[in-house]
């Protein structure tokens, strides 16, 4: 896999670096089949952690000064000790953060479960506005319970938010998503654009829509959004360029827009469910290090990613991935967006006037610096 860059960045100090959010990938199991996920590219295999790795994962996150975890999969609720992971996050003095389908959750006594073991933020991924979408984008008739389960979260008042991904299929149906998801009762949404999956030094971005028209859906739908009585947010992975620069400015005004890349900040760890470091939960099969086998101590883990191996893969991720991006007044929280939609897309593809039209002319590309992910 290669990620073409530009001129590198700099990587923060532990000082100045902002603190680590920490993802337990605890599975990747699913009982859903999204045609956009990342556990299909795995094939929904069977890697579930162990209690050992998690207790390992957790006790590191403790030492390093960690406040919080956030348990994610796969589809964590099926994991077969999901509730003992939650109750070790809670003993070592820990938030546990929930992302999940919310299926199980459709039945109270699971919730209460997963309340009572410590949980105290959930964050739905919904899927579909109505029944026929769900069977058809998820391979499974769990709508109902979908609807069910946001409506328990909502009345057990457990901190929470309902996020969809805008995948092809839904941006057609957004009108009828946001009336399903007010019907339960939530005021709480986010939207994100999704992200490419590598695997095998090979992309995918099946059932996601290109930049371009994430662009063009974001501007259609933040006035319905507006108007829709929801506190949301919107998640931009794609750079600022790609829209109107005074679309822009009111959404950074509004306070509406989350930004940024736990990869390119250096302030992620993500750990698979072997205990392994992963750059992001999209590069699926390309671990960075090891926990037991490259540090098993907070300090080690500090010592490793202060490595030069390390440092250059740091400095590499977060440098320009074109030259332009280095005259943008946006760069210091554009970031040029997700760099995977660099790789899987190119330039051409990423670089907007700010007008709504494409802007990249060619030139440069193969003057880049080429960094093995």
């Amino acid at each position: 896999m290669e990620l073409k860059v530009g001129e590198k960045s700099w990587v923060l100090s532990d000082d100045e670096r902002p603190a680590l959010t920490a993802w337990l990938t605890i599975n990747r199991a699913c009982n859903l089949r999204c045609v956009w996920c990342y556990a299909k590219m795995m094939g929904y295999n069977k890697h579930t952690m162990t209690l050992a790795v998690a207790q390992a994962a957790i006790n590191m996150m403790k030492d390093l000064g960690l406040k919080s975890v956030i348990l994610i999969g796969g589809e964590p609720t099926v994991h077969p000790y999901f509730f003992e992971i939650i109750r070790m996050v809670r003993e070592a003095g820990l938030e546990a953060y929930l992302v999940t389908n919310a299926i199980r959750v459709a039945d109270n006594n699971f919730l209460k479960r997963t309340l009572d073991a410590g949980v105290t933020s959930i964050t739905v991924s919904f899927k579909a506005a109505n029944r026929e979408m769900f069977k058809r984008d998820t391979g499974a008739d769990f709508f109902n319970e979908s609807v069910q389960a946001v409506r328990n979260i909502v009345e057990s008042g457990v901190n929470h938010v309902v996020n969809i991904t805008a995948c092809e299929n839904l941006m057609t149906h957004f009108d009828e998503m946001i009336e399903t998801i007010k019907s339960t009762g939530t005021d709480k949404f986010s939207i994100d654009t999704g992200k490419p999956i590598f695997l095998n030094g090979q992309s995918c971005a099946d059932g996601m829509a290109n930049p371009r028209e994430i662009a063009d859906f974001f501007m259609s739908v933040y006035p319905k959004l507006e108007r829709s009585g929801l506190r949301f947010s919107v998640k931009v992975a794609i750079p600022f360029c790609l829209f109107p620069r005074d679309f822009v400015d009111k959404m950074i005004a509004d306070g509406n827009i989350l930004t940024g890349c736990q990869m390119v900040s250096a302030r992620g760890l993500i750990i698979d469910p072997l205990g392994r470091i992963l750059p992001c939960n999209h590069v699926c099969d390309h671990f960075i290090g090891e926990i037991g086998k490259d540090f098993k101590t907070a300090e080690e883990f500090r010592s490793f990613r202060r490595s030069p191996a390390m440092l250059d893969f740091y400095q590499t991720v977060s440098g320009h991935p074109d030259g332009l991006c280095s005259e943008c007044a946006y760069w210091g929280m554009c970031g040029a967006g997700c760099k995977l939609y660099w790789m899987h897309y190119g330039a051409s593809d990423m670089i907007g006037d700010f007008n709504g039209n494409m802007k990249y002319e060619g030139g440069d590309v193969e003057d880049k610096k080429t960094a093995q992910m």
